[in-house]
């Protein structure tokens, strides 16, 4: 397969639409939930659309937008100012960043390869 050919920028258009309600939803009940109840409903709600398949994004726009989505999400649940530096938001949730679930996703694809699974 021509790596130029593959893309997930579909993948990216149709996954957006699906995060942004589920996220309004999180806004709708933060005055309204515990931090714990929050983040209950952030891995109801928003994590498993991340994670219902392993795609390795190629073009950093497309990664980017996801992993814009995944903090504004957490920054909702955790009550935090829109300038709270990622690494809080991903410690005080008990989530891991999207690159970084990337990076095992690309592990784990070329493990399979080499095994021939």
């Amino acid at each position: 397969m021509n790596s130029n050919t593959l893309s997930f920028s579909k993948h990216v258009d149709y996954l957006v639409p699906k995060l942004i309600p589920n996220i309004k939803i999180l806004g709708c009940t933060r005055q309204y939930s515990s931090q714990g109840l929050s983040i209950y409903l952030y891995k109801s709600l928003i994590e498993p659309i991340f994670n219902f398949d392993d795609f390795i994004y190629e073009k950093r726009r497309d990664a980017e937008r996801l992993y814009v989505l995944q903090k504004n999400g957490l920054r909702i649940c955790l009550k935090a100012h829109n300038l709270e530096a990622g690494e809080n938001l991903y410690r005080n949730s008990e989530t891991h960043p999207l690159p970084e679930q990337q990076m095992v996703n690309t592990c784990c694809f070329v493990h399979k390869g080499v095994e021939g699974e």
